[in-house]
This record gives C-alpha cells, structure tokens and sequence, in this order.
C-alpha cells in the first residue's frame, strides 16, 4: 500500500504518521515515536539531538517496509521555530538550542535603528521575539565569530530535510516569517541582509512548499517541503479559500486570521499586529500571532492532570458571574512569571482574596482567549472592510462542547471545530497534493470532513456582557 509519512518533530518528542488516501478520504495512523530527541549541552542549555532523530527516521523507514507499505513521500511538520546556522561545509557551527530566553534589548536596538514602518513596509510581518530578524541580532551580538561563519541559515525542517537529501534548500513560507524576506518580491530582502552584516555571506535557494527537495538517502521516497512549520501547516484544514471565513489555530503557538486578494496589503496593519503572509498566487494570509497558548502550558505545568482543565467549564451554564479577563496584547505576556504573579496580586491586593483552585487561574485565561477572538475579528473587520460569517478553530486547544459555545456566545458568530492534530493533517494535505493525488487546493476542505470531525457549534442567542469584565492585566 502506498503512504507519505509525516515527521513531527516537537520539543517533547518525535512522532512519525503514515499517511493514505483513499476513496476520497485520508487516513492516518502513528507508527513511531522516540521522547529522547533532546539533551543537555555543556553550557546545560536544552539542545536538538539531530543525530538521534535522522537515527529514528531511518528506522522507522526500515521498519514501514516491513509491514507492507510502499513510501512515496516524505514530510518535516516541526513545531520548532529556532535558527540553524551552518558554516561554508554546512557544518553546525553551534548546537540547536531550543530553550533561550529573550531579551527585549536586541528588539529595542532593531526598533530604533529601522523602525517598525520600515520592516513593516518592506517584511508585512510585526517585529516580536519570536521572528528570526531579533534571534540574529542577538545572536550577532553574543558569538561575533561564529555570526562571522554563517553561510547557511534554515529552519529545522529544511535542515532535516538537507540531512535526509543531502541538498540544501529554504522552504518560503518559513522564509517568510523571518523577517528578511521581502513581502512584495517574495524573496530574501537585500536591505535587511546588509543591515546584518551578511548580505555577501548567506547563501539562500528558496523554494515553494510542495516542491520536491531531494530523493531520500535511505529509500529513495520523495522529499517534500512542508507548508512552513506545525503552525502554518494546521491552515490547510481550514476553510481556506474561503475569504469570508476567520481561521483560528490554536496550538502551542497560536494564529487568528483570514484570507485576502493577493493585490491587498494593509500597511497601517501595524497598529493591529497583524501580519501578511503569500499562500498562492491569488490569496494572501492576513493572521495576527496569539503567544498567550504556550505561556498557558506553564499554567498546566501546576495541575496534575486535564481533568480538572476539562471540567472549568462544566457550570458555565449556571449563575455564576464571569468578571475578570487578561488582555493578551500586554507586554506581560513576555514572561510567563510576571503574568502569573500579575494574577496573584490581582486577586491578593485588589480582591481580597485568592482562586479556590488553579482552576479558577485557567478559567480566566479561557475567559479572555474568548474576548480577545472578538477583539481580533473586529479589528480584521475593520481592516478589510468586510464582514466574516465564518469561524473555523483547529488546534490542540479545542477544549470541550461548554467552552467552544461560550467563544460562539462572545464572538456572535457560529463555530466550526476541526480536527486537534491539525498540523499534521496540514503537512499530509501539502503531501497530497504535491503528489496530484488532490488535484486542487479547493478540494481540499470537502475532503477533510469526509475524513474528520468537524462541528458546528451554533450561537445560542445568549448575551455575553464582555464589555463589564475587569482587565486584570
């Protein structure tokens, strides 16, 4: 039988899915996972073990064989997103460190001496800590002489991919979210480069996703580059073509968005944070990045299991008064310390009192990632000038039937709820239709519900007063 194989490659561990399509719909199975990809380096930093997760791969290849299935194709869905550096051997000239810490310094030094108009202008994308234009400055600032080494610079799935193929290739759409790439011209960005000192030094070949890097070392399957990293990838099972239709993803990292005519670039998008992204040649993505999912993980990290995250939400039908929210657009969602003890004082100095459990903390959070989707789909509104009927919400976040229909009661809008590994669906997507087994992009929506559970959740009619709740932050 024929399959691709999705390699999803998170800081947690490596996950490796056999893909089939058939009778119109996709089917997918988990056939590997390994936890040790990672290690402890000399400075105790949390780094990349790449040797072990080329060694897992290549099992995994042996033993898929084994049970009767025929690899066609091949995909990396990280949900990574840190620099690599290679040097003029395509060496790594330091390890993949995944755990740094930011420094609004190097961000404030980019701001005053660019200015957020002109990458704005020239990138369509916000600065924040996360884009790889402040990780190389930083970067510059700390390893003068190994920043000098640089010829190579790929994301971690072009680097698995390089390290599977032997070729070295920039999948665009990750490119695209560095911030030295150049909206209009989609290409790498000249000005950007020389500013960093390495305009003469880095070696870029960008290519489409869906585009085939290499044939594989092991078994000859073809090497498919991915639809940008985990994130991007969970688009393709949205409605995306639809340009009335708002997207929310919300993995470890979240996105709230829409779709727009390619011709549209909304320069004064700046005061939003919203950020414009080529997803064909007709339809541009225009998404605002939502960091508050991965500062939530730390709230997790204090419960001892989803249980009681599962039931938050199981009285929201009762009297109880719902009066208090964060506002994710302060910059105390930089550092998830400060946002915790934020909370504490909050309820210590100005309430006289504390939650009866940390249940209380994550259903405030819950509370506000629903008023902040009305606040998002608002400013897209006004943005665009146009009016969304559609709400489509994919991710790991998709929590339960009482907190997906509280968000329908805030935003006024219907939900539709799709599938939780959407990242993975997503790099299969790109695989298929790479491959031509899809033949086009429209089609791929209807073939997602016939192979997924998708759900519609109706507004209720009930009147949510979110404009009385009390910022806390």
């Amino acid at each position: 039988m024929n399959c691709c194989l999705v390699i999803d490659i998170s800081k947690i561990n490596l996950k490796i899915y056999s893909i089939t399509f058939k009778e119109d719909k996709i089917f997918m199975q988990e056939i590997h996972r390994c936890s040790k990809i990672t290690t402890r380096n000399k400075e105790s930093k949390l780094t990349l073990n790449v040797d072990k997760i080329i060694e897992e791969i290549n099992e995994s290849l042996v033993s898929v064989k084994q049970i009767g299935y025929n690899v066609e194709s091949i995909s990396v869905n990280s949900s990574i997103n840190e620099l690599v550096l290679l040097d003029e051997n395509n060496n790594l000239i330091r390890d993949i460190v995944i755990d740094y810490s930011s420094n609004s310094n190097y961000l404030n030094k980019i701001l005053n001496e660019l200015g957020m108009a002109y990458i704005y202008r020239k990138t369509g994308m916000s600065l924040n800590p996360n884009n790889d234009l402040y990780k190389l400055m930083r970067y510059k600032e700390l390893y003068p002489k190994d920043f000098s080494r640089i010829r190579n610079i790929l994301s971690i799935s072009d680097y698995i991919n390089f390290k599977l193929t032997g070729k070295i290739c920039n999948e665009k759409t990750y490119v695209s979210l560095t911030q030295f790439f150049n909206f209009r011209s989609q290409n790498v960005d000249k000005d950007i480069l020389n500013y960093l000192g390495i305009r003469d030094n880095i070696e870029f070949n960008v290519i489409d996703h869906g585009k085939i890097v290499g044939n594989c070392k092991v078994n000859g399957a073809s090497v498919i580059a991915p639809y940008g990293n985990n994130l991007m990838s969970s688009f393709f099972t949205t409605d995306i073509t639809n340009k009335n239709s708002i997207f929310i993803i919300n993995s470890y990292e979240g996105i709230i968005g829409c779709t727009e005519d390619y011709a549209k670039m909304y320069l004064e998008g700046v005061r939003y944070d919203l950020n414009h992204q080529l997803f064909d040649s007709n339809l541009v993505k225009i998404f605002k990045n939502i960091p508050c999912y991965r500062l939530l993980d730390d709230f997790l990290k204090n419960v001892e299991n989803n249980y009681m995250i599962e039931n938050v939400w199981r009285d929201v039908g009762n009297n109880m008064k719902i009066d208090y929210i964060i506002d994710f657009d302060s910059d105390v969602f930089r550092n998830t310390a400060a946002l915790m003890n934020m909370v504490k004082y909050y309820f210590e100095f100005r309430l006289n009192s504390m939650p009866d459990s940390m249940s209380d903390f994550i259903r405030i959070v819950y509370n506000s990632f629903a008023i902040y989707y009305k606040k998002c789909i608002k400013s897209l509104e006004k943005i665009t000038g146009g009016i969304f009927d559609k709400v489509c919400m994919v991710g790991d976040y998709n929590m339960n039937e009482s907190y997906n229909q509280f968000i329908t009661d805030v935003i006024l809008k219907d939900l539709e709820i799709g599938p939780k590994d959407s990242g993975v669906i997503g790099n299969a997507v790109n695989q298929l239709l790479s491959l031509g087994k899809i033949k086009d992009v429209k089609d791929v929506y209807g073939f997602l519900k016939n192979s997924f559970n998708y759900k519609i959740i109706k507004y209720s009619g009930k009147k949510i007063d979110y404009k009385n709740f009390e910022n806390i932050v």
